[in-house]
């Protein structure tokens, strides 16, 4: 049985519990409307391989608490760092406001510089 986690991230028909998301990389997004940013997200280290196949792949942040299954953004998920269980993507346009918010920013959360090569 899997713990119960605060977000979901669901793409496919596969769903990772995730932690909180925090801001990663500041820079503007590759996406048309210059409006996204990257965030990452802690999983389980037993979601790897699934975290995995959703690298490159649009998926949607979802709400356990509160009002479970909610939708909160979508994601373009862009890089797993497997060592860290940490997943990277980018907030496409649309998120719910306040959700993300850039209050919790960081220049580079705890194990992420090797991914920003």
């Amino acid at each position: 049985m899997r713990q119960l986690a605060d977000y979901l991230v669901s793409a496919g028909g596969k769903e990772i519990p995730v932690s909180a998301p925090v801001w990663g990389d500041l820079r503007p997004s590759s996406s048309r409307t210059g409006q996204g940013r990257y965030v990452t997200l802690g999983f389980a280290a037993q979601d790897t391989t699934t975290a995995r196949e959703l690298v490159t792949h649009e998926a949607r942040l979802l709400s356990n608490i509160q009002t479970p299954r909610r939708d909160l953004a979508r994601l373009r998920i862009l890089d797993v760092h497997g060592p860290m269980a940490l997943l990277v993507a980018e907030v496409l346009p649309g998120a719910v406001e306040g959700v993300i918010s850039t209050g919790a920013a960081v220049t580079s959360p705890p194990g992420t510089t090797a991914m920003q090569g």
